[in-house]
């Protein structure tokens, strides 16, 4: 986890909210992931409005304690302009965006 943000939650919600929330990437750049998952925190914060708002399908479907999601939502609510970001960029990931950046991609 990026050491600014670890201590940042380990603050608000002590070490269990330490370990539920990771981060990858590189300086001045990265992403927040629900710990031992390869779902990002916006991905999870999507998924909950998907199920309209339910946390217990979320977590069955992260395979994750219900506690986890809450605290990726907290964590969301703690860096909504993180989140936003996240989100903005992938609505604009389709297949021809990606095309354009790789345009041997294709559809299977």
């Amino acid at each position: 986890m990026c050491r600014v943000h670890a201590q940042e939650v380990s603050h608000i919600w002590g070490q269990e909210g330490k370990r539920s929330i990771g981060c990858v990437g590189c300086i001045g750049s990265f992403v927040a992931y629900v710990t031992g998952t390869r779902w990002p925190v916006w991905m999870v914060v999507d998924l909950v409005k998907d199920l309209g708002g339910n946390t217990s399908k979320a977590a069955k479907r992260l395979e994750k304690p219900e506690p986890v999601v809450r605290m990726a939502l907290a964590y969301a609510g703690a860096y909504p302009g993180e989140i936003a970001a996240s989100l903005t960029l992938h609505a604009r990931r389709d297949f021809e965006a990606l095309k354009a950046v790789s345009p041997s991609l294709e559809k299977v």
